[in-house]
């Protein structure tokens, strides 16, 4: 007999977190930009200035760490859901330090920040009194950002440059090219989502391993759509988009190998943004 997780979010509180970012941190951030380009601030208002940025960026960091307790709490098995028992301040602490790392060496650490934020949020979970392990390391993160999002960031940038340079070489003026390089740096992450979404999922409980399989041109297909129906509505999408994605990627099944023995099939996808919608699984007993 199969018995299946259930990941019952509820829609009104999601709703509420996007609102909440909306208003909190999208449209002040929007407005204050515009009035930055728009007038040359003096001094003090500059020192204002980033005091409201580093104010707004507290916001995304609080209504981040809420956003996924969410849904980690909103996962189920049987008759019991997950449970989150890490504390905001040991959150805040992490992100702190991740961040003067990152700063401190260019941005080279960010891969193994990003790797103890969903270790901090996947290691402080548990079911039934057993706590998850994540498995994923910084370097492969790394590798996967360099090759799927810097190297090409550099080749399309470069040839941003060499077009600019040609256009006003030759009095054109064409923007034709800058729109292709564009939408190929779109395309770039599309692969790179994939990628992430695999890393991810990679993942220890008591003596299973969950991973997560699925096709890579269908799985890019699908994120490609979801991606164009989000820009083409300024936005509005997104938030469907990410639920689709979901339903889309548990429905990818793997199997926990205990032992190296097959015992079960596996529904399961944890994404981000931050990228974490959740954990759909469908498990088989053991018996």
């Amino acid at each position: 007999m199969k018995n299946y997780f259930k990941f019952s979010l509820d829609p009104i509180k999601f709703l509420l977190y996007w609102l909440l970012f909306l208003i909190l941190y999208v449209i002040p951030y929007a407005v204050i930009m515009n009035r930055f380009e728009s007038e040359k601030p003096s001094t003090n208002e500059s020192f204002i200035f980033l005091g409201i940025i580093f104010f707004l960026i507290l916001i995304v960091i609080t209504l981040y760490y809420f956003f996924i307790k969410l849904y980690i709490e909103s996962i189920g098995y049987k008759d019991q859901n997950i449970q989150f028992h890490g504390t905001f301040g040991s959150f805040f602490g992490k992100v702190l330090l991740g961040y003067f790392l990152s700063i401190i060496t260019l941005g080279i650490y960010s891969p193994w920040f990003m790797k103890d934020l969903t270790k901090f949020f996947m290691e402080n979970s548990s079911y039934n009194s057993n706590k998850f392990k994540f498995k994923g390391d910084g370097f492969t993160l790394f590798l996967i950002i360099t090759f799927c999002v810097i190297v090409p960031s550099f080749i399309l940038g470069g040839l941003i440059v060499f077009g600019t340079v040609y256009m006003a070489n030759t009095g054109a003026e064409s923007t034709t090219p800058f729109m292709y390089a564009y939408l190929l740096i779109y395309l770039f992450m599309i692969p790179y989502m994939y990628l992430l979404y695999k890393w991810f999922v990679d993942i220890d409980f008591k003596e299973y391993h969950i991973s997560w399989k699925t096709d890579f041109w269908n799985a890019c297909g699908k994120i490609l759509l979801e991606m164009f129906l989000s820009v083409i509505t300024l936005g509005i999408y997104m938030p469907l988009a990410f639920i689709r994605l979901y339903d889309y990627f548990v429905k990818k099944r793997r199997r926990f190998l205990p032992s190296g023995h097959c015992i079960s099939d596996t529904i399961l996808n944890k994404a981000e943004i931050f990228y974490s919608y959740g954990v759909k699984a469908c498990c088989a007993s053991s018996h």
